[in-house]
């Protein structure tokens, strides 16, 4: 996933790439491993709560056009 990420973020589809893997590692660090703590804090508080999103419904037509 590091690679694919580096990839689609680093430049445009149309340029040629040079591959760096000192990005790569940088990108998992930064982006992957940000998005993953914020997937596991999320589990570890939800199971602690037994937190069920199904109970849970949006009202879409009370939401404002900015949510």
């Amino acid at each position: 996933d590091a690679i694919r990420w580096y990839f689609y973020s680093n430049s445009a589809p149309w340029l040629p790439n040079k591959f760096y893997a000192k990005a790569v590692t940088e990108g998992q660090r930064k982006f992957l491993g940000t998005l993953w703590n914020t997937y596991a804090f999320y589990v570890l508080y939800a199971n602690i709560d037994a937190f069920d999103p199904t109970k849970y419904a949006l009202e879409y037509d009370r939401l404002s056009v900015m949510d």
